[in-house]
């Protein structure tokens, strides 16, 4: 996925420090190139020398083949040579060292940006994270492997500072989170009304009319700042979950929706702060769970998105995806499953009612095909009786899917991936309901 937008980089003042433009220059304050970082993790000079690349397994590798680094580019967490954590990056864009202090903000991070942030902070300004280090930022001429060289030399403590406890390990999954920074609340205006009123004549009596001053707007409720957690795995890989702590309102001053079609959860608090998430993934509402805890540090929202079953190239194969029973009723008929077709999915639901429970067991076979094996007990004849219904969802053609939901009323929809001539997923926006 390429992504085309500059980043800025800010240190712990807040005072911005360099910017990384759409092409991979690394522009310093002063509007100079020094140098270049790409997209896959590769950074070089600006005599376009090879510096060194974070390769695709998160190594960090200089240009004497040798690993320097390490970049767990499921967690965004960089770590030095020996192992020990050196660094973490936040969805938001806040970067920490290894004691959890506050270092860097980085503007317009996602992590399609994560190797050539890195990238960048270990060939061009390993300062940025621990002070003493070398940086080319700002420094016009520098040889930055003699200095980063000479500078290890010199000391006799760990390069990367003290390291931290050992943490457990975390189940590696290909995660993207582009997460833009939230907008501050705007100061509300108040109107100041200037009357100037006329030189009263002497003995003379002068009625004035003053204009009404105009009524200033309702000041907004002041919140403090909001903390976004990391986008981590959970339940196996099957799960992601992000954390918003501090949210410091009732949950009547949030929203949550689904927007961009299906790209992007948005978090939105009273009536002036907005920030959008967007996915790795395409999500729809039975696929996204919200929960508020307004007691738990200072209010705890909690996003659980369930990730498409499917794998990156290719949609579920075969096997069984849903069991469930349609119990007895007065009807006399039986019950079979009706199928239906829009341009993004099947839908299959039970239809028609009879005086015996029928057990339905939904089975995918070669991708293309879905098959419904329904047993009916037929309780006063002491027996049971077997069919199946089969559904070839392909006709003369080979199609993909990508992943099956199945609601309350075991309606069944098996989800298209985007397969030639036929269009992808259409998701409106829509709110989802917060859970307290």
């Amino acid at each position: 996925l390429e992504t085309l937008f500059e980043m800025e980089i800010s240190d712990y003042n807040s005072d911005l420090r360099c910017t990384i433009l759409d092409d991979g220059a690394i522009q310093n304050l002063q509007g100079q190139v020094i140098g270049y970082v790409n997209d896959d993790g590769t950074a070089g000079n600006t005599d376009e020398e090879f510096l060194g690349e974070v390769n695709q397994d998160g190594q960090v590798i200089d240009a004497n083949d040798e690993v320097i680094g390490r970049v767990d580019l499921d967690t965004g967490v960089l770590r030095a040579s020996n192992g020990s954590i050196w660094a973490s990056i936040y969805p938001g864009g806040d970067v920490v060292d290894n004691l959890e202090s506050f270092r860097a903000k980085i503007d317009g991070f996602s992590y399609h940006k994560l190797k050539q942030f890195a990238s960048f902070v270990f060939f061009f300004d390993q300062a940025l994270i621990t002070d003493g280090k070398p940086s080319s930022v700002n420094e016009e001429g520098v040889d930055y492997a003699a200095k980063a060289k000479k500078a290890d030399e010199e000391e006799e403590i760990d390069p990367w500072g003290t390291p931290a406890a050992p943490q457990s390990e975390v189940e590696e999954e290909e995660v993207t989170l582009t997460l833009p920074t939230p907008q501050k609340s705007q100061e509300v205006a108040h109107e100041t009304v200037s009357l100037s009123l006329p030189k009263a004549v002497e003995k003379e009596e002068v009625t004035l009319t003053l204009p009404t001053p105009s009524k200033a707007p309702e000041p907004v409720r002041a919140y403090s700042p909001y903390k976004v957690g990391a986008f981590e795995g959970i339940e196996n890989g099957t799960k992601n979950r992000l954390v918003i702590t501090n949210c410091d309102c009732g949950v009547d001053a949030l929203k949550v929706r689904i927007e961009d079609n299906g790209s992007q959860v948005v978090f939105i608090r009273g009536s002036k702060e907005k920030q959008k998430f967007a996915l790795p993934y395409q999500i729809v509402p039975e696929r996204l769970s919200a929960a508020y805890k307004r007691d738990e540090e200072n209010g705890s929202l909690t996003f659980v998105m369930t990730k498409p079953t499917a794998g990156a190239s290719s949609g579920p194969s075969a096997g069984e995806f849903h069991k469930f029973t349609v119990p007895a009723s007065s009807g006399d008929g039986k019950v079979t499953m009706g199928a239906g077709q829009t341009s993004t999915f099947f839908q299959f639901s039970p239809t028609g009612s009879s005086k015996y429970q029928t057990d339905f067991v939904g089975e995918l076979v070669d991708g293309n095909t879905v098959k419904f094996h329904a047993t009916v007990t037929q309780t006063d004849e002491g027996k049971k009786v077997s069919t199946t219904q089969s559904f070839n969802l392909g006709q003369n053609t080979k199609i993909t899917l990508d992943h099956f939901t199945v609601d309350d009323a075991n309606v069944v929809k098996a989800f298209l991936k985007n397969p030639k001539g036929i269009a992808a997923l259409t998701q409106p926006d829509v709110d989802i309901v917060i859970s307290v």
